[in-house]
């Protein structure tokens, strides 16, 4: 039964994201761990850090039961993990585990107000976590996947790399759209037979897109729109096309431009 991280800095932006987690993942087939990471602030007047560990649990506490309010009548397996630390630093113990969580969900926003001494996700995650990451924009709804827009930059692909697209495939039966963006004075590469994705997502029913320029930003959105794409899936890996796509600045303006739930995989995770 695969386990899902639910990322919290305790925000509104945070319980939105938790909710459509559970919405996709549901009760029956998943387990979930609300994670908070705090970081205590030496100031003049504030608690000690034990007291301060423990107001950040109860909090926490209170946030998983205005989450389950949201969602009543089912039997759902949370618990909950409060620890010190940055939530890049807190999430790589995680990804140490023999069995690692299958996916972290999380707010998409950039800047959010949380309290003091408290660090909420950011697009830090995306970059530096190991695991896979669903990043939810503020104000979006669970309500159903149909079309899932997959990113293809040309390099190679693992089958296992697409564990948490292949769950979401199996929760949800979306087609693909496979979209592969190339710079626009590039070569060409767009070979004769499958991608190396395409290889890798098997017999899953796609579409395949071809697009060239130089704004990947405007490409993947026209995209999004085309394919009326309820998810879009990128590719993180040290190659400058994805690396641009995955500049902070850049993914959570498509977030929430775009309205559309971005899941981005690791390769060699």
């Amino acid at each position: 039964m695969p386990k899902i991280i639910l990322a919290t800095d305790l925000s509104a932006n945070a319980l939105n994201a938790a909710l459509y987690a559970m919405e996709l993942y549901g009760w029956e087939d998943a387990t979930y761990t609300l994670l908070h990471g705090y970081e205590y602030l030496v100031t003049v007047g504030t608690s000690s850090e034990e007291d301060f560990a423990r107001s950040s649990r109860a909090r926490t506490e209170r946030f998983k039961e205005a989450l389950l309010a949201k969602l009543p009548g089912r039997n759902w397996r949370i618990d909950v993990e409060v620890r010190p630390g940055d939530l890049p630093t807190v999430l790589g113990s995680y990804g140490e585990h023999a069995t690692p969580p299958l996916i972290v969900v999380m707010g998409a926003e950039e800047e959010q107000e949380v309290p003091a001494g408290h660090r909420g996700p950011s697009p830090t995650v995306i970059q530096q976590s190991r695991l896979p990451v669903l990043a939810v924009p503020p104000g979006t709804y669970y309500k159903g996947i149909d079309n899932i827009l997959l990113a293809d930059d040309g390099g190679p692909v693992e089958k296992a790399e697409l564990a948490a697209l292949a769950d979401v495939l199996r929760r949800t039966h979306a087609r693909v759209h496979v979209l592969r963006m190339e710079n626009e004075g590039a070569p060409l590469t767009m070979g004769t037979g499958p991608s190396p994705v395409e290889q890798a997502i098997g017999h899953v029913p796609h579409t395949y897109l071809h697009e060239r320029g130089d704004d990947l930003l405007t490409m993947m959105t026209e995209a999004v729109s085309e394919t009326r794409a309820d998810l879009v899936v990128l590719i993180h890996r040290d190659r400058s096309l994805l690396r641009r796509i995955l500049h902070p600045s850049v993914s959570v303006r498509l977030s929430l431009h775009a309205h559309v739930p971005l899941l981005i995989l690791q390769q060699g995770a």
